[in-house]
């Protein structure tokens, strides 16, 4: 069985300063020879990252208050927000950081029974949308399809942590990666595809940056059981896809 403390110190990191982010906190590091070493500048250089957070929080505050969601003037418009951001077509876009996360968030609770997920370029930020908005209750299988252009060991751990702690909520999860170049070449866009709807998606990167786009409720179906059958497992295939990767 594999001992997850012997992972990585750096990937460690990496993960925690996700899973901190994802809960809004901001982080910075202060590495112990520094502090040792240059106390002085490091207490200076954390004063002022402070204040940029706070001129930061200031500028997005006044953002927020031009969004519908924070500037209600009846339940009508409140109604009217909560109908775009579920509406069968979202824009994602830059002046709306927030939105673009609850976008996202609702398409995946909106899910059933399974989730099949698309994306040729699927990074950590995948994982976090689906930590914080998947339901348990409803959703019990979760298929994530990558290409071997994206694959790294930092996504492969991000993957097994990730799988350990749904199976808690016997959540069973696979990943498997795309190499044959044919089949890389056929598939442009991202899907997310479940029992009771599907929706046609940016990439995980692209929500997170804010790029204009658009999350789609869409009836087409796709060859997903054939992408995945001609596909390699994450875990069990790790050695195969690193020789692929040569």
């Amino acid at each position: 069985m594999e001992n997850r403390f012997l992972m990585h110190p750096a990937l460690k990191r990496e993960m925690l300063q996700a899973f901190l982010e994802s809960k809004r906190w901001a982080v910075e590091w202060v590495w112990s020879k520094n502090w040792w070493m240059h106390r002085d500048k490091e207490i200076a250089r954390i004063r002022q990252r402070i204040e940029d957070l706070r001129s930061i929080q200031t500028s997005h505050r006044d953002l927020y208050d031009k969004l519908p969601v924070r500037n209600y003037s009846s339940n009508a418009d409140e109604q009217k927000y909560e109908e775009s951001i579920k509406a069968p077509s979202s824009l994602v876009s830059p002046d709306k950081p927030f939105t673009n996360k609850v976008i996202m968030w609702n398409a995946i609770k909106s899910c059933e029974d399974y989730i099949c997920w698309v994306d040729k370029y699927f990074s950590k930020v995948g994982f976090e949308l689906l930590v914080q908005s998947l339901d348990r209750s409803k959703v019990k299988n979760v298929k994530i399809l990558t290409s071997v252009e994206k694959v790294d060991e930092r996504l492969k751990v991000l993957f097994k942590d990730f799988k350990d702690e749904m199976k808690y909520s016997q959540v069973v999860c696979e990943m498997r990666v795309m190499v044959d170049s044919k089949l890389l070449s056929d598939i442009h866009d991202r899907w997310i595809i479940s029992k009771n709807i599907s929706y046609n998606i940016p990439s995980t990167d692209v929500v997170a940056r804010g790029q204009y786009s658009e999350v789609n409720k869409t009836e087409n179906a796709t060859p997903f059981d054939d992408w995945w059958n001609n596909s390699i497992d994450i875990l069990g295939g790790w050695t195969k896809i690193q020789n692929i990767k040569k």
